[in-house]
């Protein structure tokens, strides 16, 4: 059946490729847990891993750890259970990259604005920001893997 709200063939296709990767996405992660877990057990999962802001702290899991939490963990090479990065962390380490860098990761990570507000800041384009936000984050991740955190 085709989406209710739809009516344009591009918009169709669109929904129905969104909904093929999602699925596919689902039943790559049932077959890197070796059919252990369920599509359905493993979205419910993903949906209770919250997190919680601790002021001066980033953000802390407030999740249950489970069977399949650890699965996840181990099978993805990172811990959201313990390996947490602080907010001082982020703002010792973002200190070390380029100025542009370090203002995109200060105005999104601290100060909780999206594109359009950085580009307006910043007096770029939503293109340049675009393309700075996956530069300073590239560039974030390998000071952290330098710093002993996992990519």
């Amino acid at each position: 059946a085709r989406p209710v709200f739809l009516r344009r063939e591009e918009r169709i296709k669109a929904h129905f490729l969104t909904c093929f990767i999602s699925l596919l996405i689902y039943r790559l992660l049932e077959k890197k847990l070796n059919h252990k877990y369920t599509s359905t057990e493993i979205i419910q999962e993903l949906r209770d891993m919250n997190f919680r802001e601790e002021k001066g702290n980033g953000f802390v899991p407030s999740y249950t750890r489970t069977d399949l939490t650890d699965a996840l963990h181990e099978e993805f090479g990172f811990r959201t259970d313990y390996q947490i990065v602080s907010q001082k962390k982020i703002k010792e380490i973002s200190l070390t990259l380029s100025e542009d860098y370090a203002t995109y990761i200060h105005l999104s990570v601290f100060e909780g604005m999206d594109n359009d507000d950085i580009a307006k800041i910043m007096k770029k384009s939503k293109k340049q920001i675009a393309n700075l936000s996956y530069r300073a984050k590239n560039a974030m991740r390998e000071a952290l893997r330098k710093e002993g955190f996992p990519s």
